[in-house]
């Protein structure tokens, strides 16, 4: 079957390292690099409409929040607030 391979980030800086991760995918798996497609873009609000049933699979890698030292763990409850939002954003 025919793959295409998307990906995106929101910034510039980590687009390149997103192409780079992709071009490595695709040699692996014998894919052109024509069927590697990457955008600047936020994944909660993905713009591109995808055809029902397209895509077979998900592979991300969002942010983790902050490093919690003993002093943070007041800000805890927040950052998991703040990330779960963001991933389940993601999902939708």
């Amino acid at each position: 079957g025919h793959t295409t391979l998307y990906g995106s980030d929101l910034s510039k800086e980590n687009r390149a390292a997103t192409d780079k991760n992709l071009a490595w995918i695709a040699n692996e798996n014998h894919l052109s690099l024509a069927d590697v497609r990457t955008q600047v873009q936020d994944a909660r609000s993905l713009t591109k409409p995808y055809a029902p049933g397209s895509i077979h699979a998900i592979v991300t890698e969002p942010t983790l929040g902050p490093i919690v030292t003993k002093s943070g763990v007041k800000n805890l409850n927040s950052i998991i607030k703040e990330l779960s939002s963001l991933y389940l954003a993601f999902f939708r």
